[in-house]
């Protein structure tokens, strides 16, 4: 009985070490460190199809719609860029005169 008891106990403590791990929040913290959420709301057809165009082509996480087929008129485009690839989107954007924020 004391066995099983202190096996538990192990299991217990061993359990709570490994989700407790420090060092596995810290690489979950990190990981999106840099990163941007840009929201970008077209006002024309011609916005409308840059931007499909734009995200069926470079590698993006849209957030809102789910598609680049789902953009609409003066509906927000919400679209999550890496810390890598945010200058370049936004760079984009610029030159083709298209707001975002």
């Amino acid at each position: 009985m004391a066995l099983e008891v202190t096996s538990a106990c192990a299991a217990l403590l061993l359990g709570w070490i490994v989700f407790s791990n420090p060092a596995s929040a810290y690489l979950y913290s990190n990981r999106y460190i840099g990163d941007q959420v840009l929201r970008v709301v077209p006002s024309s057809p011609a916005e409308i199809h840059y931007l499909q165009q734009l995200f069926q082509n470079i590698t993006v996480d849209l957030w809102q719609p789910s598609s680049p087929n789902l953009i609409h008129e003066g509906k927000a485009v919400d679209v999550h860029v890496r810390r890598d690839r945010t200058a370049r989107l936004k760079n984009l954007l610029r030159r083709a005169h298209i707001q975002h924020e």
